[in-house]
């Protein structure tokens, strides 16, 4: 990092936000891609590093959250931005977050990758699910979510960011390979993408400026995430938390974030502070 010659306003703020993917909460010792950045850059003060993730969180909350911590800074630094999206296992309604959606719909074959546990779900949210929930509203809100963080962010000129998923949430399950194989890498290169399934969602989906995201694609893999990265660049015994856990904790291990940091993160974080400014 010594070599890096950085353009500079003010400061380099680097501010991530998402799930457990990104703030971890697995106890002591226990480090993210997230944490491995932030230790890359510890020692340049000229650098100021913000982890807004949290555990179980929602993209109804990690966009939204993420635009207004930027709006509310006030600051001509340099913001470089990392949103990492979740699985769509948790929706936003007036201000309360809802339980694991599969907690109470179990028919969403479009959507089995989530990694969430089955959450109690109290009589407002079975109201909810029951008589106002759509599968069309369910995508239909991350999209939004997305277009309106990439219109309201074109107004700052001092902000660079990059969008990228914990795994795969964008293809439907067909059910032909199992993303949280212990030994088989997942494979969903001929599986749609969740949009097709409305004309409303492949239009919303189709005015993101796709240039903004990270997605991890091989001959085997297109819109992949962080867990795609880690099957295809990491042996099969470092690719979970713990495998030996009731459930399995599927949780990319220490070693894989390290992996994802050193070979992703870092060099994405550094290209984007010797860019300085869009």
């Amino acid at each position: 990092m010594s070599g890096i010659k950085m353009k500079r306003l003010s400061n380099n703020r680097i501010i991530v936000n998402g799930c457990s993917f990104t703030n971890g909460n697995f106890g002591t010792g226990s480090q993210t891609w997230a944490d491995n950045l932030r230790e890359e850059f510890s020692s340049d003060k000229n650098i100021l590093f913000e982890n807004i993730g949290w555990k179980g969180n929602s993209n109804d909350v990690i966009i939204p959250q993420t635009l207004e911590h930027i709006k509310n800074l006030n600051t001509d630094d340099n913001i470089i931005v990392i949103i990492q999206l979740t699985a769509l296992d948790r929706i936003v309604v007036d201000g309360k977050q809802s339980p694991t959606v599969t907690s109470f719909l179990k028919s969403l074959n479009w959507m089995n990758w989530a990694m969430s546990q089955n959450e109690s779900v109290d009589s407002w949210w079975q109201d909810y699910f029951i008589n106002e929930y759509s599968e069309e509203k369910h995508i239909n809100s991350l999209l939004n979510h997305l277009l309106n963080f990439q219109n309201e962010i074109k107004n700052y000129d001092n902000v660079q960011y990059k969008i990228f998923c914990g795994w795969d949430i964008f293809t439907q399950n067909t059910g032909k390979s199992s993303m949280w194989d212990l030994k088989t890498k997942y494979n969903n290169i001929n599986d749609q993408l969740v949009t097709n399934l409305y004309e409303s969602s492949q239009k919303l989906f189709d005015k993101l400026d796709l240039e903004k995201f990270w997605f991890f694609n091989n001959e085997n893999i297109h819109y992949g995430g962080l867990s795609q990265w880690v099957q295809y660049n990491v042996d099969n015994e470092h690719w979970y938390r713990n495998v030996n856990t009731n459930p399995v904790d599927y949780h990319p291990s220490d070693y894989a974030h390290e992996r994802f940091a050193d070979k992703v993160m870092i060099p994405m974080v550094m290209d984007m502070i010797k860019n300085g400014g869009k």
